[in-house]
């Protein structure tokens, strides 16, 4: 059992290390994917441009100007935090826009991708030919058109001249995109969460699954081991019934054999004395053997349509002779005119005349005993017994239905255990309750009511 328990542990473990593993794998794909698709659009936007700057055929303040204006619009219309272009045999960045403390010193810059905390940047080199010589500062030369108010050229015109002469001899340049990755971050995160997610699930699932047969497996251990305590409290019972059956027989033979000497007139009035109490203690042990085997047998109620009423009455009738000893009464208050009940009639004739027995042993002188039913919401009853008599000690209540317990100097201790045990065989509920203004109170619970 021991090595079952900890293969299927292994199996378990093996495979939730199997789904991580699974797991993790699906998210590095999810990422690269996410990351693949941020480098290719950095590459489109990169070519898109480039290509855009390498398409013109006349370079100069109007294409310097176009190129500033250019840079702008690419960063605030595209996912871009920063954008530049500089000839390589520079320090510093000719034209840039966006958020250019982001962007790096372009020297000895490599052309390629990187990822950096604040996004993804993406570096390419590019060549322009040299500027064909113009006709003048025209549409065909380096400026642009001429303006007739000559503002262009007032406008700091050596800075702009410069710029332009930047891109006239052509030569070697690179450009660089800063692109934001908190999208591709946030997206990956999520992924994240779901594989997660999802091993967490599995984690939960087999461990789940193996308190479930942890707990499986203990139930049916336990019921393994009730059942053969079951099995050995039966075979104990049997064993003691046939003891106590074997005792009472002999026991019969010298009560027989002692009655018939006790009768015999050669016999002096002492030892006829001693005789008569032999016959007594036999009768008392035959008595309690007899209750014995009514509490050791295995027996099994077959229910029947029983007269409460009428019931009742037949117990009257046994017990006359105890109840008028005491001047007793014995009532009966039905919840209905003719309650009829499911019972098997034998189990519980006896357990409701060790019920009265114990009330009429109980009761006061000229009292009442009362026997009552009540109806219950879930189609059964609850039939009650009551006296007037002294009630039961706190300290004895937990032990009245225990075998050999008993708190009457003639009692045997099985009256209320067999009352237990006969209302057990039924699914009934046994109890006591003291009773308003002194007395006790037995009662059975969920006996079937057939009808009220």
């Amino acid at each position: 059992m021991k090595l079952r328990s900890w293969t299927i542990c292994a199996l378990s473990l093996t495979s939730l290390c199997m789904l991580a593993a699974w797991q993790y794998r699906e998210f590095a794909g999810d990422r690269q994917l996410l990351q693949e698709s941020l480098h290719r659009e950095a590459h489109a936007i990169m070519n898109a441009y480039l290509g855009g700057i390498q398409s013109h055929r006349r370079r100069g303040v109007y294409f310097v100007d176009q190129l500033d204006g250019s840079l702008q619009g690419l960063v605030a219309a595209q996912d871009i935090r920063a954008a530049a272009i500089a000839s390589r045999d520079v320090d510093r960045w000719a034209h840039a826009a966006g958020e250019t403390e982001l962007l790096p010193s372009p020297v000895g810059l490599v052309a390629g991708d990187s990822w950096h905390a604040y996004g993804f940047q993406l570096v390419e080199y590019f060549r322009l030919p040299p500027q064909n010589t113009g006709m003048g500062r025209g549409r065909q030369g380096r400026g642009p058109p001429p303006d007739p108010d000559g503002n262009a050229e007032r406008e700091n015109p050596s800075t702009l001249q410069r710029a332009a002469d930047l891109f006239d001899d052509g030569g070697d340049y690179l450009a660089i995109l800063v692109l934001n990755r908190h999208s591709v971050d946030e997206r990956s995160i999520r992924a994240g969460w779901l594989r997660g997610s999802i091993v967490a699930g599995g984690m939960l699932l087999v461990l789940g699954t193996l308190l479930g047969w942890h707990y499986t497996l203990r139930t049916e251990g336990r019921a393994r081991r009730l059942e053969a305590e079951a099995r050995h409290l039966r075979e104990l019972g049997q064993a003691a019934a046939g003891l106590a059956h074997e005792t009472r027989n002999p026991l019969g033979v010298v009560r027989g054999w002692v009655q018939g000497l006790s009768k015999s007139d050669k016999l002096p009035p002492d030892q006829r004395q001693r005789a008569l109490l032999v016959l007594e203690e036999c009768d008392r042990v035959t008595a309690r053997i007899n209750e014995f085997l009514s509490f050791a047998k295995p027996r099994v109620p077959v229910l029947e349509r029983i007269e409460f009423p009428a019931f009742v009455e037949e117990l009257h009738l046994v017990l006359a002779s105890d109840l008028e000893g005491k001047g007793l009464t014995l009532t009966l208050a039905a919840h209905a005119a003719e309650p009829v009940i499911g019972a098997d009639p034998e189990m519980l004739r006896q357990t409701m005349f060790n019920l009265i027995e114990n009330a009429i042993d109980a009761s006061p002188a000229e009292g009442t005993i009362e026997i009552r039913t009540v109806a219950a919401a879930d189609g059964t009853c609850r039939i009650e017994v009551a006296d007037r008599g002294p009630g039961v000690a706190t300290e004895a209540v937990e032990s009245l239905f225990a075998p050999y317990f008993t708190t009457r100097p003639r009692g045997t201790g099985l009256g209320l255990a067999i009352v237990r045990h006969l209302g057990n065989l039924h699914r009934w509920r046994t109890g006591y309750s003291p009773r308003p203004g002194g007395g006790a109170v037995f009662w059975l619970e969920g006996v079937d009511l057939l009808r009220s």
